[in-house]
């Protein structure tokens, strides 16, 4: 019998103390009512500060000179790929080995390649 109250004792001493230690915590982790109004206002005085300074606004400089040294790249690369492949279509059709097909699909692919930007402009602006 002493027993069961010692353990019943020592059970409800840690649930006391577990109950403190989970108001405490939440004391803790509340916020008070200023300060969620202090993050707004700083929210709010940020994004004016962004608003108003185009340098910031604006600041995507960076990644259009990055965009357009890689377009730039791979429109070169993929110019040397059309002048080996038209090379090849004039070969082939020396010896005869070019069908119509195979010329078509050499045309329509090197107008969709270096046309592609005008074709995306075009179908933009009329948007």
């Amino acid at each position: 019998m002493k027993l069961f109250r010692a353990l019943n004792d020592v059970s409800l001493q840690l649930a006391v103390q577990a109950n403190v230690q989970e108001a405490q915590l939440q004391e803790a982790f509340e916020t008070p009512a200023w300060q969620r109004r202090m993050g707004v206002v700083l929210l709010a005085l940020a994004t004016l500060a962004i608003a108003l300074v185009p340098d910031m606004a604006f600041a995507q400089q960076p990644w259009e000179t990055a965009a357009e040294k890689t377009y730039d790249l791979i429109m070169s690369i993929a110019r040397y790929v059309a002048v080996i492949g038209v090379v090849a279509c004039g070969l082939a059709a020396i010896f005869g080995k070019l069908s119509w097909e195979w010329a078509g699909k050499i045309i329509i692919g090197l107008v969709l390649i270096f046309g592609g930007t005008y074709l995306v402009d075009y179908f933009a602006d009329s948007i």
